[in-house]
């Protein structure tokens, strides 16, 4: 099937959810009678309006888009998955077809459900048509391997799986969070959608004891850099970094024991995770620094960061 056959209507089955997101279109897809989900995202085309891109991206991702995009991370490393994941479906019973955010940044109807079609033909290789029986199957050969992110293939090869491992990574996180001696409500939240309970409430995890340096060099080796790049993530995510926050990252790279050459390159997946969340290929440059500029993020590096989304994207 060629994409300009593939229309609203025709995959409307496989739809899970899609949700508009700022100036992303975040969608799932699952074949009628599968447990496998798979996730896709793509811009939607807007017009050109006056003001600042940057403006728009700094007020979504500092509130509710910044703690979706960053549960999404923090699920991904405790092995949720990225491309596609098993076991979704029973969150989305009864929901299935189209969930739009009523944030919308002004977008129709039509510009929705054309970005949703992209994103599925991003994606459309784990699907296959049936022209006679007009069913949708799976296709006759395995898709082609997505191209991962830097993110991406960290938490592919090195997932947060263990009870131990999950334990620490949960302890730095409350940490993190009480770096100022207060838990907001706000913070409270962020943890509840992002931890499993089973490792313990945020609030009895702020009253043991800090994570310790034989505790951290107990951790899987990987996994510590996992770790080490969410905790980066988490605090760069609205754009406006505690130096609290900051002070605590340096000691937790000491206590797992990394060199600074290791250190700088997990800020930097990190930085790059946060920065390619919050920008789109119409980003022009000076928008894309005045972002890089508020992680301390260098420009260079900027720019290899949004043409490296731009190939993924293809």
């Amino acid at each position: 099937m060629k994409d300009k056959d593939i229309t609203i209507d025709l995959i409307q089955p496989l739809i899970v959810s899609a949700e508009a997101d700022g100036n992303r279109m975040v969608c799932e897809f699952q074949l009628p009678g599968s447990d496998e989900i798979v996730e896709s995202e793509t811009y939607i085309k807007r017009q050109k309006t006056v003001g600042s891109q940057v403006k728009k991206a700094l007020k979504r991702t500092a509130k509710q888009q910044a703690r979706r995009l960053g549960s999404q991370a923090m699920r991904a490393a405790l092995g949720g998955g990225i491309v596609g994941r098993v076991g979704r479906q029973a969150f989305y019973a009864g929901s299935r077809g189209l969930m739009s955010n009523s944030n919308n940044d002004g977008f129709s109807k039509e510009d929705e459900e054309a970005s949703i079609v992209l994103a599925f033909i991003k994606v459309k290789d784990h699907f296959h048509y049936n022209e006679e029986t007009k069913t949708w199957g799976r296709p006759p050969a395995p898709p082609p391997p997505k191209q991962l992110s830097p993110f991406e293939q960290q938490l592919k090869d090195h997932p947060i799986e263990n009870t131990y491992d999950r334990s620490i990574f949960a302890r730095i996180l409350a940490e993190l969070a009480n770096a100022d001696g207060h838990l907001a409500q706000e913070e409270i939240d962020f943890f509840n959608d992002s931890i499993p309970e089973t490792v313990g409430s945020i609030e009895d995890l702020v009253k043991g004891d800090p994570v310790s340096r034989i505790e951290c060099q107990e951790v899987t080796r990987g996994v510590n850099q996992t770790i080490y790049m969410c905790a980066w993530i988490i605090t760069l995510i609205d754009f406006d970094m505690d130096p609290l926050e900051q002070e605590l990252l340096m000691e937790y790279g000491d206590l797992f024991g990394f060199t600074q050459e290791v250190v700088d390159e997990l800020a930097r997946k990190a930085k790059f995770y946060v920065l390619e969340n919050s920008i789109d290929p119409d980003t022009s440059r000076a928008e894309l620094f005045e972002l890089a500029d508020k992680i301390n993020l260098n420009r260079d590096d900027a720019e290899r960061c949004k043409i490296h989304m731009i190939k993924r994207l293809g």
